[in-house]
């Protein structure tokens, strides 16, 4: 999101409290730098968060959602591409 590489923490889109069949999905994962980890949890508590308050926090700081979706898509490609790659 900043494009920090320090202190960066997983942060479960929809929580790990309220979502247990998305626990362990991978597209329900995004790593936040800690700051804005603990801002985003400053604002909505811990437990019970949603993609819909994950998108509005983006929103708040000028990001969208979608974007990131699309970055983390292209991200699986070129490591699905490199796999295909190590296999031939």
């Amino acid at each position: 999101m900043c494009s920090s590489k320090n202190k960066i923490n997983a942060h479960h889109i929809n929580s790990w409290t309220g979502f247990e069949e998305l626990r362990f999905d991978e597209t329900n994962i995004i790593t936040l730098c800690k700051e804005h980890h603990n801002l985003f949890h400053k604002k909505y508590g811990r437990g019970w968060n949603t993609k819909e308050q994950f998108s509005e926090f983006l929103l708040s700081l000028g990001f969208n959602l979608e974007y990131f979706l699309v970055k983390f898509i292209q991200y699986k490609l070129s490591m699905n591409e490199r796999s295909l790659k190590c296999l031939v």
